[in-house]
Parts: structure tokens; sequence; C-alpha cells
């Protein structure tokens, strides 16, 4: 018997959501690059890590999503992970957190995916697959 209701409520289930209709949203952006990392929320920290790429701040609270580029024990970009992604936890005490296995695959969690041969690498953030972020260095080195 019990089998038969999670038959007959999947059956069910199945036939409604067939009849919902799906409405497709385009998704824009513009980057606009400036020389300095423009503060919306003057009131919250300011990530100092090294190698930063570019961080995200929450609106609910102070907690922000930081990347950063890795670097190998050589000093040089570790190319097989580039990106290094964390939450920096200022309404705690600052302390670095990795993402969790949902922040990684669904929001904040970054894909390399391709290698360029002039030593520049394209990634994806996990929210934004769309979008191709571009991780180069100068000629010091640096991101």
């Amino acid at each position: 018997m019990r089998s038969l209701i999670i038959c007959m409520t999947t059956a069910a289930s199945m036939l409604l959501t067939a009849n919902i209709e799906a409405n497709a949203r385009a998704l824009t952006s513009q980057v606009t690059e400036l020389d300095h990392i423009f503060r919306v929320r003057p009131e919250y920290p300011v990530p100092d890590d090294p190698n930063i790429l570019f961080y995200i701040e929450r609106s609910v609270n102070s907690n922000t999503v930081v990347y950063a580029a890795h670097f190998d024990s050589n000093g040089h970009v570790d190319w097989n992970s580039p990106v290094d992604a964390y939450w920096r936890w200022y309404n705690v005490d600052g302390h670095r957190k990795p993402l969790n296995f949902i922040e990684r695959m669904m929001a904040y969690g970054v894909k390399a995916v391709v290698h360029g041969p002039d030593g520049t690498t394209t990634f994806k953030v996990a929210a934004l697959p769309e979008r191709k972020l571009v991780l180069d260095l100068d000629s010091h080195g640096h991101p």
C-alpha cells in the first residue's frame, strides 16, 4: 500500500509540473573596470588578503566571499586550482572559512575552464556560468 501511495504521489507531481509554463529570463550584466574597488557598504570591512581578485559582500551581514589567486609553493599560479574562493566571517571575528558544498556548486564556487598559451586562465563562478573571467598576471607576477 505504501509503495502505491508513493507512486501515485510521484505521478501526480509529475503531471502538475508538466503543466506549469516555463518562463525563461534573459540574464545580462555589465562589467566596469576600475583602478580601485568601489565601496558600496562603507561600514563593512574590506578584505586585505593577499592576491585578491575581487570579493562579494552580502546585504544581510558583513560576511564576505573572497576570490584570490592561488599560488603554489614556488610562487607561481597553481593552474590546477588558480582561484581560491572562501568566506571571511566578519560578523564573528573575520576568520577564513571554506565554502560548503552547496555554495561551491550553486553560488560562489569557481571552475577553471581554459588555460591560455599566454599564461592566462579563464574561469567561471557557479552562479554566473555564462560570464567568463580571466586571471592574468602583471609584469611583476601579481594578479
